[in-house]
């Protein structure tokens, strides 16, 4: 089935059939509950810039939670490659500023006021943004979290309203009592942890026990920080052995949640050879003629998981 009419290329942007993606850094002098990072498909390849892509289906919602980085005030800024990722993917991820857990407030805290933050983005996602009418209506919302991050995200995921959750090294034993919060959830999850950390792994009497489906992904030395990229990082202490840990995990989260919230408007991606076309420095839209077949862009799309297998075969 061809996605509307109105749609400038001949698919709807999804897992294995990418596009480009732009963002905007918004405050509340911009009408956001809080400051924040949002995502979103386009055909620009100037991200700042770039217009969202209209017209070919509606989008889900992911809102990213991030963890408590010690001396980096926003943290939520860092998160950039995976968000990015799912936006080509087909999603608008949300990446607010969670005070409470930057602030390092634990997320057991009974009356937490990021659960209120959170609370308050999807509702402004949903209802005040300026291009709310491109999502897909609830429970068409996903959270992914780190740290602290999966936490919090994993409290608010159990309120409901929530499709997916998929959470990166969440510190479950650090949580003070039992139920944990992921074992409060009966949606879709994924869960990530390195063997080398502390505090983080789900044990197999827990494990047993949660709501299926659930799926988890162990990096063999991983450390709690890889999942972003080498740089200035204020909290970043060891890196584990395999350098595309984030790469691995973008791939792994981007096709967890595109089995879990299918496009609101299928496509039969062709798989004819085309040239793919250089992007115009213009940043104009490619004409329907000249668009780039799904399958040619998803190629240099979810490589992360390639490359680590490659590596670990050495």
């Amino acid at each position: 089935m061809p996605p509307p009419a109105g749609c400038p290329i001949s698919w709807q942007p999804h897992a294995l059939a990418p596009v480009f993606f732009g963002a905007r850094s918004l405050t509340p002098d911009d009408g956001a509950p809080v400051p924040l990072r949002l995502f979103f498909p386009s055909l620009d390849g100037a991200v700042e810039s770039a217009p969202l892509l209209q017209g070919c289906g509606r989008y889900p919602l992911v809102v990213l939670c991030h963890g408590h980085c010690i001396g980096d005030t926003d943290h939520y800024r860092r998160w950039f490659r995976l968000p990015a990722q799912l936006a080509r993917s087909g999603c608008v991820v949300v990446v607010p500023h969670l005070a409470g857990v930057a602030g390092g407030s634990h997320p057991s805290a009974a009356d937490h006021p990021d659960l209120a933050t959170l609370a308050a983005v999807v509702s402004w996602a949903r209802a005040e943004w300026e291009h709310a009418d491109v999502l897909l209506p609830a429970p068409a919302t996903a959270v992914v979290g780190h740290s602290f991050g999966a936490l919090i995200g994993a409290r608010f995921a159990a309120l409901g309203g929530v499709s997916a959750f998929a959470g990166l090294s969440g510190v479950w034993q650090e949580w003070p009592t039992r139920p944990l919060p992921v074992e409060e959830l009966t949606m879709p999850m994924l869960l990530f942890w390195g063997d080398s950390e502390l505090f983080t792994q789900v044990p197999d009497s827990i494990w047993d026990g949660l709501s299926r489906p659930r799926h988890r992904v162990v990096y063999a030395g991983g450390e709690h920080w890889d999942y972003l990229p080498d740089g200035d990082l204020a909290c970043r202490g060891l890196a584990g052995p395999c350098p595309h840990v984030a790469a691995a995990t973008g791939d792994l989260v981007t096709m967890f949640l595109a089995s879990t919230s299918r496009p609101s408007t299928p496509t039969t991606c062709s798989t004819r050879s085309r040239t793919r076309s250089r992007r115009r420095s213009s940043g104009s839209p490619p004409s329907r003629s000249s668009s780039p077949a799904p399958t040619s862009v998803a190629t240099r799309h979810c490589s992360g998981t390639t490359t680590a297998a490659q590596r670990s075969t050495r």
